[in-house]
């Protein structure tokens, strides 16, 4: 065989390898085949939506508090001073306690708290009826029954609402409607809550004049008041005056 054809055959086995391509070429030949429509409607859905976003952020601005133009608010708004106890709704009963922490354990005669309030020029009384009963200030004790009344963490009794009954349980916690108002049609404070309230309120020296030395005398006074008057109920205040009343000084 000569040169010429050994270089022909060459050339055409060259040629064959071109024209039988590997697996592998035809696989990187091959063409992606086009979206389908619904591909392309969701594509146009999730850029809509993007722009709407945008849209959104630009339109609404960043919150500002007003407490940014009045801090002096802001520290009151966060102090827990600025709430009284009394009315603090987290409590589930608000109780008078916290507004007059009992301070007169005991009032014997050579207590120092009578010489502390004789000798001082404050007064929290608003008016005195008689020259010998003092009548306290007791609007802090009429916005405490408010509180108890309107304590948002209690629920209407189920026996009067929706029932439409009575419930006749005293150790109920729930909130009654037929309870809601008292003898002169206005919600007014408890006997036990005014008894505890004066006899922190009121000045040591007329406590001891009277041998009062707890809460529970100043109870008894309202508690038959409030018996005595129940055919002609009196305002909670002329009910309170005429309880201290009778309890004149005791006689020596």
């Amino acid at each position: 065989m000569s040169h010429d054809g050994t270089l022909a055959q060459s050339e055409e086995g060259s040629v064959d390898v071109d024209h039988n391509p590997s697996p592998s070429t035809q696989m990187r030949q091959l063409s992606i085949p086009p979206a389908l429509p619904e591909q392309e409607e969701r594509k146009q859905e999730i850029s809509q939506t993007a722009n709407a976003n945008n849209d959104d952020d630009q339109a609404f601005t960043a919150y500002r508090s007003p407490f940014e133009s009045y801090p002096l608010l802001l520290r009151q708004a966060g102090s827990s001073d600025s709430v009284p106890p009394y009315l603090d709704m987290s409590s589930s009963s608000p109780s008078l306690s916290h507004m007059y922490p009992s301070t007169r354990p005991s009032l014997s005669s050579d207590s120092p708290h009578v010489h502390t309030e004789l000798s001082s020029a404050s007064s929290p009384y608003s008016s005195f009826i008689t020259s010998s009963v003092p009548l306290p200030n007791l609007q802090p004790l009429k916005r405490a029954a408010w509180a108890k009344v309107l304590n948002p963490t209690k629920r209407l009794c189920q026996y009067e609402f929706p029932g439409g009954g009575t419930c006749r349980d005293e150790r109920c916690p729930d909130i009654h409607l037929s309870r809601l108002q008292g003898d002169m049609g206005r919600i007014e404070p408890s006997d036990e809550d005014t008894a505890y309230y004066l006899f922190n309120a009121l000045p040591v020296w007329w406590l001891q004049q009277r041998h009062i030395q707890s809460p529970s005398r100043i109870l008894s006074a309202l508690q038959h008041v409030h018996q005595q008057t129940s055919a002609s109920p009196l305002s909670f205040e002329d009910r309170v005056t005429q309880a201290l009343d009778t309890l004149g000084p005791t006689p020596t």
